[in-house]
């Protein structure tokens, strides 16, 4: 187990051994990126698939009449789940990601007033 005292630093090793640490590190990242990828794939592929739940789909129906069954997905489910934690148990934070999701996110500004005198000799 490494501690302070065995530790040598990378600078201290001769350039080959830099060399094989270094490549040895691209590829540990280059791994942990492809399975991040494809981590990140599975959950859009999860999320735009079509919701199985009838009670849930019955829901978004009651709701929202106009709607196609077929265009009725995973994505759906969890934004009728967070409309009804926003009405039904007046979840703030739930009407917060509804607001920000739907674009209606208020930007954070922060006004500052300055004036700025500014004097320029053109050399009269």
């Amino acid at each position: 187990m490494a501690n302070e005292q065995n530790l040598i630093p990378v600078t201290m090793r001769s350039p080959r051994e830099q060399k094989e640490i270094s490549s040895k590190g691209g590829k540990a990242s280059a791994i942990k990126k492809k399975q991040n990828k494809t981590f990140q794939e599975l959950a859009q592929m999860m999320l735009n698939s079509k919701l199985q739940d009838k009670n849930i789909i019955k829901k978004i129906k009651e709701i929202c009449p106009d709607i196609d069954i077929k265009d009725i997905t995973n994505r759906s489910a969890l934004l009728i789940s967070q409309i009804e934690k926003a009405v039904v148990l007046k979840d703030t934070k739930a009407f917060e990601v509804i607001r920000d999701t739907s674009g209606e996110k208020p930007v954070d500004r922060i006004e500052e007033e300055s004036k700025i005198d500014i004097k320029i000799n053109w050399g009269k």
